[in-house]
């Protein structure tokens, strides 16, 4: 005999089976995407520790080929130039805006004469200089003098104490294969030195229009917009040359080699210009 009340509780009992599986179904559902999800993170993460390991041994091994490569301390050579490089800022004016130019500089004397690159600061509005110390100490500065055929400029700012460059002026020692290390700092950040270190791949001497005779030094690095002006010192921390975007694009031979003036001849150009202002 038909019982409706038996079907009733046979279709409550298989209708709650129904959500009971769907319910179940769910949760198979969301614990599968979190496995899959958890196994995503997983790879990723495993591949940004990979890399960075990776990255990590490269640098180390290209840090330490750079330090068999030259054989020397670079940072003890840095500490011992630093507190003579300068940024140097120069607001040229065009025909619409002001153009700022930034460059190297390095501290020629203790009572405030700045050397640097007359090209980039020709013309200029208005020339400062930072110190790139905690304190951003800047200063403006007029132009004393200027050599435009080597691209020289003497600058003087207020002050005194200030840490001159070791510049060298007997360069008997330099010769094919010294170590140097050009330096630069053109946005007068702290501790944000631009480094490029290299040899000694060349040496030419030139003769000017007067039949002076001016030395090149070459080697095998790059002189940009982040160095010119600054120094280009040996192991001792000793300057022999000023590096300049101009001259090197003047006297350079090659793109695997950059040209610059010597320090010798960097000291008698700024000699001829405080002799000529004064």
């Amino acid at each position: 005999m038909f019982n409706r009340e038996n079907l009733c509780k046979d279709k409550v009992h298989i209708i709650f089976k129904q959500k009971r599986m769907l319910n179940i179904n769910r949760m198979l559902i969301v614990i599968l995407i979190n496995a899959i999800i958890s196994f995503f993170i997983l790879i990723t993460g495993s591949i940004f520790i990979y890399n960075t390991l990776l990255s990590k041994v490269h640098e180390d091994l290209r840090y330490n080929y750079s330090m068999s490569e030259y054989n020397y301390n670079i940072v003890s050579v840095i500490n011992k130039v630093n507190k003579s490089i300068v940024s140097v800022s120069a607001y040229v004016k065009n025909d619409k805006d002001l153009v700022q130019n930034n460059l190297t500089g390095v501290i020629y004397s203790e009572d405030g004469y700045i050397l640097t690159n007359f090209s980039a600061i020709k013309d200029a509005y208005k020339i400062y200089v930072k110190f790139p110390t905690a304190l951003g100490l800047i200063k403006e500065a007029k132009v004393v003098g200027y050599n435009a055929e080597y691209d020289i400029c003497l600058l003087k700012i207020n002050g005194n104490d200030y840490i001159k460059g070791n510049i060298k002026e007997d360069l008997s020692e330099v010769s094919y294969g010294l170590n140097v290390i050009s330096i630069g700092n053109s946005l007068g950040k702290v501790n944000s030195y631009s480094i490029y270190p290299g040899i000694v791949s060349g040496i030419n001497l030139y003769k000017d229009n007067s039949d002076k005779e001016v030395k090149f030094i070459k080697s095998n690095f790059h002189i940009n917009y982040l160095n010119t002006g600054g120094p280009i010192c040996n192991t001792n921390g000793e300057i022999i040359g000023i590096s300049s975007c101009l001259l090197n694009e003047k006297f350079k031979l090659s793109d695997y080699e950059s040209t610059y003036i010597s320090s010798g001849n960097v000291i008698e150009i700024i000699q001829d210009i405080i002799e000529g202002a004064t």
